[in-house]
């Protein structure tokens, strides 16, 4: 099984000096090269069976995760809101290593409220990742816009694994209003926009808001889209 380490090691290579992760808040780009040197020097610091990230969308983020699995971890993305307590207690609830190769666990309270846990092989997060670069199109020169938590189920399918399986460079912001999307769409000419119902909706009704040229490809989930939404962000912006 090879492992994610080893995929971005053969993606890396192929965009050595390629701007891979840019942050939005404070422009710095990171190319292949930095992203790697970044992750390779995070994975001394790691120990454990089972090693969190709480952190915001941020280069910072996709290079501890990269250090995770260098070092042969399975990385647990937990939600910046939770104080330091719950995080503890959230990882020893994980228990043993399972025997089974794991290289993340993807939390959720389902729809019940208790914490369930489903842990994911590289192998997983691959094919997830290949049947949405497959079905949505997203190729390595695009541009993803991080809105959505990159540690979400959602964000490592459209947007981390892209970048692990053909380098598609992820633009990270932390902290935004609608009419700042379009802001960052535009100065960082964004291809492609993975969001949710809500931001569409707020997308849709700005005022004399247009299309940033570079944008391509919308896509939605995380909850049902009604038409109506869909109406009105394509009548707005002409995107379906």
């Amino acid at each position: 099984m090879t492992s994610l380490w080893a995929l971005w090691q053969a993606t890396a290579a192929r965009c050595v000096e390629k701007p891979v992760a840019i942050d939005a808040d404070t422009g710095r780009a990171w190319t292949a090269a930095q992203l790697t040197a970044e992750a390779e020097h995070l994975a001394t610091m790691f120990r454990g069976p089972y090693v969190p990230i709480c952190q915001p969308n941020s280069a910072l983020w996709l290079a501890t995760f990269l250090a995770i699995q260098k070092i042969g971890a399975a990385a647990v993305p937990l939600d910046v809101s939770l104080p330091p307590e719950t995080q503890h207690e959230t990882i020893r609830r994980l228990g043993p290593r399972s025997k089974s190769p794991v290289c993340c666990v993807k939390l959720t309270s389902g729809t019940t409220g208790d914490l369930k846990r489903i842990f994911c092989s590289a192998a997983n997060l691959r094919a997830d990742g290949e049947n949405i670069i497959r079905t949505m199109g997203l190729r390595p020169a695009d541009r993803n816009l991080a809105i959505i938590p990159l540690g979400h189920s959602y964000g490592l399918g459209n947007l981390v694994m892209p970048l692990l399986l053909q380098g598609t460079a992820v633009i990270c912001a932390q902290a935004f209003i609608p009419r700042q999307i379009l802001r960052l769409i535009d100065e960082h000419k964004v291809t492609v926009l993975p969001t949710v119902p809500a931001i569409l909706r707020a997308l849709g009704q700005l005022e004399g808001a247009v299309k940033p040229p570079s944008l391509r490809l919308v896509i939605s989930a995380g909850a049902p889209l009604t038409a109506e939404v869909a109406q009105q962000f394509h009548r707005r912006f002409g995107i379906k």
